[in-house]
This record gives C-alpha cells, structure tokens and sequence, in this order.
C-alpha cells in the first residue's frame, strides 16, 4: 500500500514555536511534513506508522459509505490545544472512459 496522506486544520495560525511542536509530534508518530499554510498543514506516513499512530488501518476508497467519518483521525491529546483536525486525504480515483 502506498503512503497515507494527512491533513491537519490548525484552530488558530501558528506562530513558529508552535508549529514547530505539531511537526515534532508527527515525526515522532513517523509522518514527515510535506507543506505548511497559515492554518494547515500536510504530511506523509506509511500506513504501519498510521496504524501504529491511530491503531487502525488507513481507509480505503472502495469502502468508504461516509467518507468525511472515515477520513478523521484523533487528535493526539498533546496537540487538542493546537489541532482542529487531522483527516486522511482522499483517494482520487482516475477516471476511465
């Protein structure tokens, strides 16, 4: 399986000290950050550092009846103050003609 892509909406914009503890976080969970915004961030970790991290294994897009449900992760309890949401991004699926 490939990588699982994260996708996390700050409750505020981060100053750097802050943004620095949410990517040590996430390294530490084994995701490396990938881009940064005012109030986002992305990040990329296997799906055994996902399963490791979240204790369930990554969503798939076949299976996905609510995806928005099935994309939300929790919010490891060091970052609550920080972090709005952490959701898996979305397969894109190619379209066939």
């Amino acid at each position: 399986m490939s990588d699982v892509i994260l996708q996390l909406l700050f409750r505020r914009p981060l100053d750097a000290e802050s943004l620095r503890k949410v990517q040590s976080v996430l390294e530490k969970m084994g995701a490396h950050v990938t881009g940064a915004g005012a109030v986002t961030l992305s990040a990329r970790m296997t799906s055994e550092d996902f399963e490791k991290a979240f204790s369930r294994k990554p969503a798939e897009a076949a299976a996905r009846s609510k995806p928005a449900d099935d994309l939300t992760v929790p919010i490891p309890a060091e970052l609550t103050e920080l972090v709005e949401s952490i959701s898996q991004a979305p397969s894109h699926l190619p379209m066939k003609d």
